[in-house]
């Protein structure tokens, strides 16, 4: 069997078609990562809504909000938030929650896990906090906020 220079330039040819396709498939799939892929998660109800708009330390805040998950399988997912002073900005010691969101958009209700922590100053106040979304190249960071609310001695 004898290597001529054409079977070589064939060769060649083939090889770049097949790195041209490569380079074609990893650009594309990061420019989806960048630039359209979209969280599965949302909160379309920002800010979300307080019941009640005066509370004292130890009293739990009732807050009504919709999450929304875009994906048709149940995703879970890693959750913080954190009583955060209006003027200051400084956030009370951040909780962490794991969470499992269904299909579609559901009203939620959650008051066990908003109490005012002991050695909170009077002032106005209100939750914040982020949601961890793993996409397929990327980590989204999707965040979330409630309405202010005082808190008085």
């Amino acid at each position: 069997m004898k290597i001529t220079t054409e079977a070589i330039k064939k060769l060649l040819t083939g090889f770049n078609e097949v790195i041209k396709l490569a380079v074609l498939i990893f650009v594309s799939t990061m420019f989806y990562a960048m630039f359209l892929e979209q969280p599965y998660l949302s909160y379309p109800n920002m800010p979300m809504r307080v019941i009640g708009s005066t509370f004292h330390v130890g009293d739990v805040v009732p807050v009504e909000f919709q999450r929304c998950n875009s994906d048709p399988e149940a995703k879970s997912f890693l959750s913080s938030r954190a009583l955060i002073n209006t003027i200051t900005r400084v956030p009370e010691i951040p909780i962490l929650t794991f969470i499992e969101a269904k299909p579609g958009c559901t009203e939620i209700e959650i008051s066990a896990l908003n109490v005012i922590p002991a050695g909170t100053k009077p002032g106005i106040y209100h939750y914040g906090g982020r949601s961890d979304i793993n996409g397929l190249l990327r980590t989204f960071d999707v965040r979330w906020y409630t309405q202010d609310f005082e808190v008085v001695p």
